[in-house]
């Protein structure tokens, strides 16, 4: 790359800005220094990276002092990761599973309210191929209803606890009537619910290796287990069940209209936290 050596002169003083010193995958940007940010610490916080990092791009001490309008280079990472916990984290470089933005895709519906469709590029590929089979294997089947996933860059999202790095979604239950419009608007009960169709849907994530928690009403696991237990060949899904040897689906009273799935965080995504 040609160098981006360019001397500018600020309050006299002569500064230069590095060659890009950005690593594959990161980009290369400017930041201006403002009034009350004194030295790489202070501005590092704004710009969400390292002190340490900060000052190595710009060959200088982390206590070195700052100039108001001082133009400094710092990187910044567009790699896809799920960065901390569901509970304090953030996404970046998120995939929308409603990318063309008409509130719909196969296998499931949402509500045209409904923007909170980001995750992790392995969550979204989760949860669409399951839901794309399940309207294969089940082509008279309702669409599921899609709940929320995260915000686009993660991060606290309404009444929830998680859901804030991309790893989270939230479906709606198969129900006799099903839910309809892209709503949760009918809960799950012993009764009620399809547990061959939901079923199917949870086996699917379960086969994929990859998730973490399904988290369900008393109802609706009940309904499962049930259903598990009633068919030999299932036997073996049953350490899934709480109290079983891979507990993954655990009841919460919480969940009386859409279940929870929670994936695992992402091979290689070294800032991701179970």
């Amino acid at each position: 790359m040609t160098s981006l050596l360019v001397a500018l002169t600020i309050a006299s003083t002569v500064m230069t800005i590095p060659d890009n010193p950005c690593p594959s995958g990161w980009k290369y940007m400017l930041a201006e220094v403002r009034a009350g940010e004194r030295d790489p610490t202070d501005i590092a916080r704004r710009l969400m990276v390292k002190p340490d990092m900060l000052a190595d791009w710009n060959r200088m001490s982390v206590r070195e002092r700052l100039q108001k309008g001082q133009l400094l280079v710092f990187c910044k990472d567009l790699r896809p990761a799920s960065v901390g916990s569901p509970s304090r984290g953030r996404l970046r470089a998120g995939v929308n599973m409603d990318a063309d933005g008409d509130s719909r895709g196969c296998g499931w519906v949402k509500s045209p309210l409904r923007t909170t469709t980001w995750g992790t590029p392995e969550t979204v590929a989760a949860v669409s191929d399951c839901l794309c089979r399940f309207k294969t294997r089940f082509p008279g089947a309702p669409d599921v209803t899609l709940g929320d996933l995260s915000r686009q860059g993660g991060g606290r999202l309404g009444r929830h606890l998680s859901h804030r790095s991309g790893r989270d979604v939230d479906l709606g239950y198969i129900t006799n009537p099903p839910q309809s419009g892209g709503y949760f608007n009918r809960n799950a009960r012993y009764g009620n619910l399809d547990a061959e169709k939901q079923w199917w849907i949870v086996k699917c994530f379960l086969d994929r290796g990859n998730v973490r928690f399904i988290f369900l009403n008393w109802p609706a696991l009940s309904a499962l287990k049930s259903f598990v237990k009633s068919r030999p060949e299932l036997s073996s899904y049953m350490r899934f069940f709480s109290g079983g040897s891979s507990p993954v689906i655990s009841a919460d009273r919480e969940h009386r209209n859409h279940l929870h799935v929670r994936f695992d965080c992402p091979p290689d995504d070294i800032e991701c936290i179970e």
